[in-house]
Protein backbone atom coordinates (compact mmCIF):
# COMPACT_ATOMS: atom_id res chain seq x y z
CA UNK A 1 0.00 0.00 0.00
CA UNK A 2 1.42 3.90 -0.84
CA UNK A 3 0.45 5.35 2.56
CA UNK A 4 1.64 8.75 1.53
CA UNK A 5 -0.69 8.25 -1.66
CA UNK A 6 -3.80 7.40 0.72
CA UNK A 7 -2.24 10.02 3.23
CA UNK A 8 -2.58 12.72 0.06
CA UNK A 9 -6.19 11.45 -0.59
CA UNK A 10 -7.74 11.94 2.40
CA UNK A 11 -5.79 15.52 2.80
CA UNK A 12 -6.97 16.21 -0.61
CA UNK A 13 -10.76 15.08 0.24
CA UNK A 14 -10.72 17.14 3.41
CA UNK A 15 -9.34 20.08 1.90
CA UNK A 16 -12.08 19.64 -0.69
CA UNK A 17 -14.90 20.22 1.66
CA UNK A 18 -13.19 22.90 3.51
CA UNK A 19 -12.69 21.27 7.23
CA UNK A 20 -9.75 21.95 9.20
CA UNK A 21 -7.51 18.84 10.20
CA UNK A 22 -8.58 19.52 13.82
CA UNK A 23 -12.47 19.47 12.88
CA UNK A 24 -11.91 15.65 10.52
CA UNK A 25 -9.82 14.42 13.93
CA UNK A 26 -12.87 14.78 15.83
CA UNK A 27 -15.65 13.79 13.58
CA UNK A 28 -13.76 10.21 13.39
CA UNK A 29 -12.45 10.00 16.88
CA UNK A 30 -8.66 10.91 16.91
CA UNK A 31 -6.11 12.63 17.77
CA UNK A 32 -5.43 16.12 16.01
CA UNK A 33 -1.98 14.66 15.70
CA UNK A 34 -2.68 11.22 14.90
CA UNK A 35 -4.52 12.69 11.70
CA UNK A 36 -1.85 14.59 10.39
CA UNK A 37 0.48 11.43 11.13
CA UNK A 38 -2.33 9.64 8.59
CA UNK A 39 -2.12 12.85 5.97
CA UNK A 40 1.70 12.64 6.11
CA UNK A 41 2.27 9.05 4.98
CA UNK A 42 3.45 7.97 8.34
CA UNK A 43 0.86 5.31 9.33
CA UNK A 44 -2.39 4.13 8.25
CA UNK A 45 -5.03 4.08 10.05
CA UNK A 46 -7.12 0.99 11.32
CA UNK A 47 -10.25 -0.66 9.15
CA UNK A 48 -12.69 0.69 11.02
CA UNK A 49 -10.81 4.64 11.08
CA UNK A 50 -10.76 3.95 7.45
CA UNK A 51 -14.46 3.61 7.01
CA UNK A 52 -15.29 6.43 9.02
CA UNK A 53 -13.45 8.76 7.50
CA UNK A 54 -14.46 7.73 4.06
CA UNK A 55 -18.34 8.50 4.92
CA UNK A 56 -16.93 11.71 6.80
CA UNK A 57 -14.90 12.66 3.71
CA UNK A 58 -18.10 11.48 1.51
CA UNK A 59 -15.88 9.24 -0.42
CA UNK A 60 -15.65 5.57 -0.83
CA UNK A 61 -13.20 3.14 1.03
CA UNK A 62 -12.33 2.62 -2.62
CA UNK A 63 -11.00 5.71 -3.49
CA UNK A 64 -8.95 6.01 -0.54
CA UNK A 65 -7.48 2.47 -1.01
CA UNK A 66 -7.09 2.51 -4.46
CA UNK A 67 -3.64 1.19 -4.85
CA UNK A 68 -4.44 -1.60 -2.76
CA UNK A 69 -7.76 -2.71 -4.17
CA UNK A 70 -7.59 -3.82 -7.87
CA UNK A 71 -9.86 -1.76 -9.42
CA UNK A 72 -12.95 -2.15 -12.00
CA UNK A 73 -14.03 0.12 -15.02
CA UNK A 74 -16.95 1.36 -12.48
CA UNK A 75 -14.43 1.97 -9.64
CA UNK A 76 -12.12 3.87 -11.91
CA UNK A 77 -15.04 5.78 -13.28
CA UNK A 78 -15.94 6.55 -9.13
CA UNK A 79 -12.50 7.64 -8.45
CA UNK A 80 -12.43 10.13 -11.09
CA UNK A 81 -15.84 11.71 -10.72
CA UNK A 82 -14.84 12.08 -6.72
CA UNK A 83 -11.46 14.28 -7.70
CA UNK A 84 -14.21 16.60 -9.59
CA UNK A 85 -14.98 19.77 -7.78
CA UNK A 86 -18.33 19.58 -6.12
CA UNK A 87 -20.38 22.00 -8.51
CA UNK A 88 -18.70 20.01 -11.38
CA UNK A 89 -19.80 16.74 -9.50
CA UNK A 90 -23.75 18.44 -9.49
CA UNK A 91 -23.52 19.07 -12.38
CA UNK A 92 -22.67 15.71 -14.25
CA UNK A 93 -24.81 13.96 -11.94
CA UNK A 94 -27.72 16.28 -12.99
CA UNK A 95 -27.01 15.67 -16.80
CA UNK A 96 -27.02 12.01 -16.13
CA UNK A 97 -30.36 12.37 -14.42
CA UNK A 98 -31.62 14.26 -17.40
CA UNK A 99 -30.32 11.54 -20.06
CA UNK A 100 -32.09 9.13 -18.58
CA UNK A 101 -35.71 10.85 -18.77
Amino acid sequence: MDIIAFGNRVRAARERLGITQEDLAARVGMSPSHMSIVERGVKVPRMDTVVKLANELDVSADFLLQDSITQSRNNQLLSSIMELPEKERDLLLHKVNTSKK
